[in-house]
């Protein structure tokens, strides 16, 4: 069996004829040539993802690509919302080209057409293609292209496309290598896309968390301080001196209060883990100590190796779901201690956050509309998980905040 990637059809012919650029493609044997390109293709969606823009990541993966095809020029595209193509990476085309085929209108020449189907295109002979409508590749002195649709999913996510200047020259290219670099590229793109999303969506995660810990704490703070302010120039206007110093000093504890709940949340947002594995479990400790120390509650951390079950993505979210626990033991509960215990068991991890304060009635305070931002938020993070939570709570008994995340349930790709 043979594997090929040349696309020249005789080499010695088109070496009499001048054509250098053709005759230096190569016909590689298997298992050298699989090999190759299988390492090349599995390597396409790591490229990608590691890059910190989609644009970058498939500059690499068309540098990789024109080694695998032998090729010498190529681009790629993505298709955008309207149905169009957006050129994100090119090499070894004029800065006039990029300009023109920046933007390909969806169905419009030979590129725009390549996407409406699902197999590669091959044209040997540009110049007499009736569906050559615009004049970039013409006054490039391209003549002959293979255009390779990138799908994943069943949808065409983007296009590869090699030229040449010479007629023909992509006649022995090997389909069935195209298809798989169409269907690896595709899938690198759907991946990088749904990373890009996640991050956006992290993103505004953390700004509802951000809003909602200064609407639960520097807000009021400050309305309180607004109120406390308007007395304090009541008492002057009366001379009542002694009751309104009374009254500063009480504000000056509540503006302390404020600077203390402001410097906990920059904390707390420095202390996530992203992305490492490893950084999790210290992560963990290092924010059970800090809030030991800030509020002198002591907590006992139990089974945080089960932790090392959840994905990257599950990790920070439970991260998440015990640093908004912790702050509302620091706000509400009055506790004396806390207690986060993790276990895991029948394809799920379930983490508990235990305090021994005032406690509350969960149904009483929901109903009539009491459930503060903090809570709310740990609902939210535990339906992006697909996990269970319960809220266990009595007044005077304490209360129990209990997620149980599916290991086996991928990291969702819709958000809301």
């Amino acid at each position: 069996m043979e594997v090929t990637l040349d696309r020249t059809g005789s080499s010695h012919d088109r070496i009499q004829n001048g054509d250098h650029e053709a005759a230096t493609l190569v016909r590689l044997e298997v298992p050298r040539a699989g090999e190759y390109a299988l390492g090349v293709l599995q390597g396409l969606s790591v490229s990608v993802c590691r890059a910190p823009e989609l644009a970058a990541g498939l500059d690499d993966v068309l540098d990789r690509l024109l080694r695998l095809t032998q090729a010498v020029t190529g681009t790629i595209h993505v298709v955008s919302d309207d149905g169009g193509l957006q050129l994100v990476a090119t090499r070894g085309l004029s800065d006039r080209f990029r300009h023109l085929e920046c933007q390909i209108p969806h169905g419009v020449c030979v590129c725009g057409r390549s996407v409406l189907g699902e197999e590669p295109m091959v044209v040997d002979d540009l110049a007499g293609d009736v569906r050559l409508e615009r004049p970039a590749c013409v006054d490039e002195g391209i003549h002959a292209l293979v255009a390779v649709p990138c799908r994943s999913g069943g949808r065409t996510l983007g296009l590869l496309t090699l030229y040449s200047k010479y007629r023909s020259a992509f006649a022995g290219l090997d389909r069935a290598l195209l298809r798989a670099i169409g269907l690896h590229l595709g899938a690198a793109i759907d991946t990088a896309e749904y990373l890009a999303l996640s991050r956006e969506q992290a993103v505004t995660d953390e700004r509802r968390v951000i809003a909602g810990e200064l609407h639960d704490g520097v807000a009021q703070s400050l309305a309180y301080l607004n109120l406390q302010v308007t007395r304090v120039q009541a008492l002057l206007e009366r001379g009542a001196t002694d009751g309104a110093s009374r009254e500063l000093a009480e504000v000056r504890g509540v503006i302390q209060d404020a600077y203390d709940e402001v410097r906990h949340l920059l904390a707390d947002f420095r202390a996530t883990p992203v992305g490492d594995p490893g950084a999790f479990a210290a992560a963990l400790r290092a924010q059970t100590e800090t809030f030991s120390l800030r509020t002198g509650i002591p907590v006992e951390l139990v089974g945080d190796a089960h932790l090392a079950a959840l994905s990257v993505g599950q990790q920070a979210e439970v991260f998440r779901i015990i640093q908004e626990s912790l702050a509302n033991v620091r706000k509400h509960a009055g506790a004396s201690t806390v207690r986060i215990a993790c276990e895991g068991g029948d394809g799920r991890c379930v983490v508990s956050v235990t305090d021994d304060g005032v406690g509350f009635d969960p149904a009483r305070v929901e109903h009539s509309g009491g459930l503060h931002v903090g809570t709310s938020l740990i609902r939210e993070r535990a339906a992006k998980l697909r996990g269970r939570l319960t809220i266990d709570s009595q007044p005077g008994r304490g209360t129990t905040v209990s997620v149980s995340v599916p290991l086996s349930v991928a990291e969702e790709r819709s958000f809301s």
